[in-house]
This record gives C-alpha cells, sequence and structure tokens, in this order.
C-alpha cells in the first residue's frame, strides 16, 4: 500500500484488493446479521445512522461557531505577543538570608527517620556546608535552585532513571527508611501540606523515547512548571532521538510550540568506555539553527538577544553556582527553550568545582563564558601568548598540567554557555587577549565530536572580523573516531596526557 495517501493500492495489490472492494463492510455484515436474527429492523438501523450522523454534525456545527480565546490559551503555554524582556533572565540571584533559610530546611533529616548512616552523612556535610557558607558541592546547588523556586510559587518535576538517587547516588532527593517503607522527601520542608505535590522526583521506565516524548508533552503544557529529564547516562539519550528530531529542536519551528524542558545528560571522559562517555554534545549543536557570522554581519549580531534567535541551548557548566543560576534562568526568563545540559559526572564531588554561598547570592548571575579564574597564576593578559578555550570538565585537567608545567604565558577560558554562541562575551575575551599569538579550543572528545565543528567557525568568523584572521583556532583533543571512547581506562589515560601536553606546550608562533 505504502505512505503516499495518493497512492491506488491497486498499484501494487490488484487482485487482493479487487476482493477488498467487493467485500462488503464491517457495518453492513453486523447490521443485516441482527436484522436476520431479529433482533432489530431495517428501518431502525437506517434511522439510528441518520441520528447519529446529525449527532456529529451538530457537534461539529458548535465546535465551529465556539470563539476560542486564542491569546488566554496561548498565554497558558507560554506564548505570548509581549517583546521578551532580555534583562529577566539576568535575575537569578537569591538573597544570602533566603540561601541559609531554604538550605537549613532542605538539608535535614528527622531524627525519628531511620535514614541509611551514609546518606545522613551526606545531609550532615551539606548542612554544614551551608552553616559555613563554603564546599556548595553540585547536589546541593540543585536542590537550592528547586527549593528557591518552590519557595517562589513555581513547581518542579524531575523524572528519569535512578532520579530520585541520582545514578552516581548523588542526589537524594527522596530517602527510604531501613526499617520500613517510608519514604522522606527533604525539599518537602519547604511545602504546606496541600502544596506538596508541587515537587515532584520520579524514576521512570528504562525507556528514554516514552519517557522523554511525556515529560516533552508535560512541558508544553505548563509553562511555569520547571520540568526536567534525566538520562542515567547522556549516551542513553539516543533512545529518544526521534523526540529530539522532531519535537524537542523543531517543534517551535513547526507549531509555534514553546517548551522549556530540560535534558540533564551526564556526560564525561573518565575512562568508562564508549557507552557511558558521552551525550553526544555534537548532536545537539547540529540543531542548533543559529548562523555563524560572517564579515561584517559580527558586530550587529553580536548585539543581538541570541536566544530569541535560536531553538534551544546546550551547556556544559563547570561549577556548582553555575548551574544553580542556569536553572532558575531557565523559569525567569520571558522566553521558553528548551535547555540541554551536559551534566557532569566527575564533578558531583569534585571540591574544586564547589561553590562558596555568596556565589549563590546579591551581585551574581549565569556566567556564559569564564575568564582566566587565576589571574595571580599566569602573566598580565597583554603578554598571554596562548589563549585556550573549553568546556566543562576538561578545564580542571587543563589546569592541572598548566600548574604543574609551571606556564605561566597561557590562559584558560570557559565557555559555559556553547550555544547559542555567546558571541559578545567571546569578542571581548579575545580582544582581552590580542596580542595571544595562538587561540586553541580543546575538548575531551575526538575531533568528529564534542563543540569543535560548532565552535570553530564562530570564533574563526569572530577572529576575522577583529584582526582578519591573522589569527587561526587550532584544535585539540583526541583524533576523529567512529567510536565516542576508548573501552581501556589505560589508553583513555594515555589519550588525556597527549592532548594535555600538545595544549599546554609553549606558543612556537612569533
Amino acid at each position: 500500500m505504502g505512505h503516499n495517501e495518493l497512492d491506488a493500492p491497486q498499484f501494487t495489490q490488484p487482485l487482493m484488493y479487487g476482493h477488498v472492494n467487493a467485500h462488503p463492510t464491517t457495518f453492513k455484515l453486523y447490521s443485516q446479521q441482527l436484522v436476520n436474527e431479529g433482533v432489530i429492523a431495517a428501518e431502525e438501523v437506517d434511522r439510528l445512522m441518520t441520528a447519529e450522523r446529525k449527532i456529529l454534525d451538530d457537534a461539529y456545527d458548535i465546535a465551529r461557531q465556539n470563539k476560542i480565546e486564542r491569546a488566554k490559551v496561548l498565554e497558558r503555554l507560554g506564548v505570548t505577543s509581549a517583546v521578551p524582556d532580555q534583562e529577566a533572565g539576568r535575575h537569578t540571584a537569591v538573597p544570602l538570608i533566603k540561601l541559609k533559610e531554604i538550605g537549613s530546611k532542605i538539608c535535614s533529616i528527622p531524627k525519628e527517620f531511620d535514614a541509611h548512616p551514609s546518606v545522613r552523612k551526606i545531609f550532615e556535610a551539606r548542612m554544614t556546608s551551608i552553616e559555613q557558607g563554603k564546599g556548595i558541592d553540585w547536589a546541593t546547588a540543585e536542590a537550592l535552585a528547586w527549593g528557591s523556586l518552590l519557595v517562589e510559587g513555581h513547581r518542579v518535576r524531575l523524572s528519569g532513571e535512578d532520579v530520585q538517587r541520582g545514578t552516581f547516588s548523588h542526589r537524594h532527593a527522596l530517602l527510604h527508611s531501613q526499617t520500613d517503607d517510608s519514604a522522606y522527601v527533604p525539599i518537602s520542608n519547604l511545602l504546606t501540606p496541600e502544596r506538596k505535590s508541587h515537587f515532584i522526583v520520579s524514576n521512570s521506565i528504562l525507556s528514554e523515547y516514552a519517557a522523554l516524548g511525556f515529560e516533552y508533552g508535560y512541558s508544553l503544557s505548563e509553562a511555569s512548571h520547571l520540568v526536567m529529564w534525566e538520562a542515567q547516562f547522556g549516551d542513553f539519550v539516543n533512545g529518544a532521538q526521534i523526540v529530539i528530531d522532531n519535537f524537542i529542536a523543531s517543534g517551535e519551528t513547526k507549531w509555534n510550540a514553546k517548551s522549556g524542558l530540560v535534558l540533564l545528560l551526564p556526560h564525561g571522559y573518565d575512562g568508562q568506555g564508549p557507552e557511558h562517555s558521552s551525550a553526544r554534545i555534537e548532536r545537539f549543536l547540529e540543531l542548533l539553527d543559529d548562523n555563524y557570522i560572517d564579515e561584517g554581519k559580527a558586530a550587529k549580531k553580536s548585539r543581538e538577544f541570541m536566544i530569541l534567535h535560536t531553538n534551544m541551548q546546550v551547556v556544559n557548566c563547570s561549577f556548582a553556582a553555575n548551574y544553580f543560576h542556569l536553572l532558575r534562568r531557565q523559569m525567569k526568563r520571558t522566553v521558553r527553550k528548551p535547555l540541554v545540559v551536559a551534566a557532569p559526572k566527575k564533578l558531583l564531588r569534585f571540591k574544586p568545582a564547589t561553590s562558596a554561598l555568596s556565589d549563590f547570592a546579591e551581585g551574581t548571575k549565569f556566567l556564559k563564558v569564564v575568564d582566566e579564574a587565576y589571574p595571580d597564576e599566569v602573566v598580565e593578559a597583554a603578554k598571554i601568548r596562548k589563549l585556550v578555550l573549553c568546556s566543562g570538565q576538561v578545564y580542571y585537567d587543563l589546569l592541572e598540567r598548566r600548574r604543574n608545567d609551571h606556564r605561566k604565558d597561557i590562559a584558560i577560558a570557559r565557555l559555559e554557555q556553547i550555544g547559542p554562541f555567546p558571541y559578545v562575551q567571546v569578542q571581548e575575551l579575545l580582544s582581552r587577549y590580542a596580542h595571544a599569538k595562538e587561540i586553541v579550543w580543546c575538548q575531551e572528545e575526538p575531533m568528529n565530536q564534542g563543540g569543535w565543528s560548532y565552535v570553530r567557525p564562530r570564533l574563526q568568523s569572530l577572529l576575522r572580523v577583529m584582526d582578519g584572521n591573522k589569527r587561526v583556532v587550532q584544535f585539540r583533543g583526541r583524533n576523529a573516531n567512529a567510536s565516542t571512547a576508548s573501552g581501556f581506562s589505560s589508553i583513555n589515560s594515555d589519550e588525556v596526557n597527549d592532548f594535555l601536553s600538545r595544549t599546554i606546550s609553549p606558543c612556537t608562533l612569533r
């Protein structure tokens, strides 16, 4: 028969469809049987058919006459005619007093609840970090973001594989008693009994396609909810590729369907093999519709409110506070766009990736680009010979190698938001290091994966406008590969050592 609705099935199955067309319909067969058995008269069949047709026709006429208040429907779905507030998403900080208040509530477990001893120690450590105002780890930052949004009247929903505990046993959003079947949700301390349902954390079935499809639909209808879905490992999101390609990436363009869905995809090359290393960032970046700048268009495009003209966002945060601001920005913005987060694994408990509580408070916001974080370890900007740009956890490997090699003429900057590309901030960065002879993009992923194919033309277009292509962006990372990663930890270590050595090396250009 084929998929073409204009096709005639007789083209390919003439004999079979000759029999099909000659065969009475199910309705005719059944109604004739009822007449033959004396259950109903033939005239009654016609009367029932006419009456049923009238019911359907009347309903259709009513539907056509019913005037739907389109503006109200669209407003509920997050679609308004108002000009989006470009500043709204930047106001993500929470007063320090409020943070401590929220933190003390979400980090406490009742004494009478029989929590696992290890889990209780985790929460005691979180409480200590809140009280001391330092060492806020990833899970605590996430809980603070959720808690502050709940207090402000939003709802929060997280589903996925092992999300209650967290794949890496870091979240513990729902605790299980060790002696009975009772459970305890720490964040519920912020909610009154009638608002307990405003926070939902639910483990889903091991079907990325089904679960992500449901959450996408949910996000369309609930604009005031922070709706999140987390894959057990970022690699597993490929089981939902149809939902990503046909709905998440293109739904707004095709149907004006606004979604603020957040995808958390654990990503990082830690020697865990090809099925547990990569969220395939390159696939999402390929789906982004922000055309890269060329020649004189650079200055104009840089000033635009980029998110308005892009279908979604791809982010790879490197420290806890920025993740906090990212989640809050998703709800504070007046623009709804899907958010893809290359969520960390190694950084979840990594001390250098923790943040001070002051980094969540007044005067702070989400940082799309982070400049050199340790200026006292390098020479002044005008004397920097090499600028290394990267994203995510590879930053800490680069930092350690630079310290070990005592390189003071290399600056390391981070793209926390990869796409839409932060032109304004990157242009400022390149201007600051105008005397750097080498501009390098370093990534964990192979050359044909990760951010390289997306970042390269955008970086180069800025350099073309700024200095006429006197500087060319160079790549440092793994060689192109059909597989995402090696299955051997030793090979992974050798590859990391290789590209770190090539990145943190003396500048050879004059």
